[in-house]
């Protein structure tokens, strides 16, 4: 058997479930795609999710990246503003 992580997901009702490959890749057979191409897709969104894990505990995400990139740009205008 493979060493899983455990990856606990929270429902918008607030219930949490445990997250399963195998799970996502039955499901996405049962909308007619193939076997090979429903593993791939099962594979993308795990990897996905573990990278918005790693994201999340070390604080950085998307929103703030560009957030602080803004207030960077917006200091840069005001430092030139007051040297004139």
């Amino acid at each position: 058997m493979k060493n899983k992580k455990n990856i606990l997901l929270e429902r918008s009702s607030g219930r949490k479930e445990k997250f399963d490959t195998d799970w996502l890749t039955k499901t996405v057979i049962r909308y007619g795609i193939s076997f090979p191409l429903a593993r791939d897709v099962a594979k993308s969104v795990t990897k996905k999710i573990k990278k918005s894990i790693q994201n999340k505990s070390t604080g950085s995400t998307k929103k703030k990246q560009k957030q602080s990139s803004t207030v960077v740009i917006k200091q840069k205008i005001k430092t030139n503003a007051k040297k004139e």
